[in-house]
């Protein structure tokens, strides 16, 4: 595509966000030094304006979007890709030469390359589980690393798995998604308010997957055998009282959450065996798909993993000089 192009990530607050950090990497990694992506404070009311004004502007490629805009964008673009429609959100616009915007939901995309990395490598001498990452006891959340994976193959044969989900927010309708992607036939979803898990049990049925809502009590003792796969979508400190308990051997987990790195879960799944993908994976692995739809080529997901772990680094060394700092990079007030 000659020229300069746009791109931005809208969403509100936007000022925390790894997206303009990946995208530029992208760039420069593909030589496109004149490509510019910014982060524009946008909220619900003032969405549609802003879409508007865009459509009518040269140069835009398209639209990263993050919360509270993922629902709210669908009835606002053109057309709907058949990931945003599966799931009634969207993460992604992309902006035609004449002002036609398609939504997509890269979500599901990157959801499924950390599931394919956790299910698609192979097995350690002796049939332990091959390690995704070195020694959990050198991470500090202090200093968040979630290494780069080895490759995997591009078609994952469908796996005879058990999933659980926890949680049944908007991140677990991609989660769901994803999984009936790669050919689970059956998911657990474990919520506080079981009644939250309906909108994930129609996705399923459009999927071909089966969801049954699980109350938040089966797994308050820990997850002692059943599941086959684990993928967390809950907020930083929902499931530390998991973690208190011992991970079933061999369960792989998929931990959506990418900051403080790692979680207590993350730590107690990897310490018994596991094969654990954090949430910067998923992160660099969705910004890759966008990366793809804004400009036709694509970019080494790992390239982008380092890019957001040492961003990430940066931040927590500066916020953890602060006065109040917690050690996390967090302060009282941030809290």
């Amino acid at each position: 595509m000659p020229g300069p192009r746009r791109a931005a990530v809208l969403g509100s607050p936007i000022a925390h966000s790894l997206s303009p950090v990946l995208h530029r990497a992208a760039f420069d990694a593909l030589g496109l030094g004149d490509w510019t992506y910014s982060a524009i404070e946008t909220d619900e009311a003032a969405l549609p304006a802003l879409l508007e004004r865009i459509r009518g502007e040269q140069g835009w490629a398209g639209l990263s979007l993050t919360m509270p805009l993922k629902t709210a964008a669908v009835e606002l673009v053109d057309r709907l890709d058949e990931t945003a429609r599966l799931v009634g959100a969207l993460n992604t616009i992309v902006v035609e030469p004449d002002g036609t915007l398609t939504g997509h939901n890269t979500d599901i995309a990157g959801i499924r390359h950390a599931l394919r990395q956790v299910l698609g490598a192979g097995r350690a001498p002796g049939g332990a589980e091959t390690m995704i990452a070195p020694s959990l006891s050198a991470w500090s959340p202090a200093t968040p690393e979630q290494p780069a994976m080895p490759a995997v193959p591009r078609e994952v044969p469908a796996p005879a798995v058990r999933a659980l989900v926890l949680g049944a927010g908007g991140t677990a309708r991609a989660a769901v998604a994803a999984l009936a992607s790669i050919g689970v036939s059956r998911v657990g979803v474990v919520a506080r308010r079981p009644a939250a898990v309906a909108p994930l049990i129609e996705i399923g049925a459009r999927g071909g997957l089966a969801v049954t809502a699980l109350p938040w009590e089966i797994v308050a003792g820990g997850l002692r055998s059943g599941p086959d796969l684990v993928v967390a979508t809950t907020p930083e400190g929902a499931t530390d009282q998991v973690a208190e308990w011992t991970w079933p051997a061999g369960c792989p987990l998929v931990e959506l959450l990418y900051h403080p790195w790692p979680t207590a879960l993350a730590v107690t799944a990897y310490r018994c065996g596991a094969r654990v993908a954090g949430g910067m994976v998923v992160l660099a692995a969705q910004a890759a798909e966008q990366v793809a739809l804004f400009t036709g080529r694509s970019v080494d997901v790992n390239l982008l993993v380092a890019a957001g772990t040492q961003a990430l680094t940066r931040r927590g060394a500066a916020a953890s000089a602060l006065p109040g700092s917690d050690g996390r990079g967090l302060t009282s007030s941030a809290r």
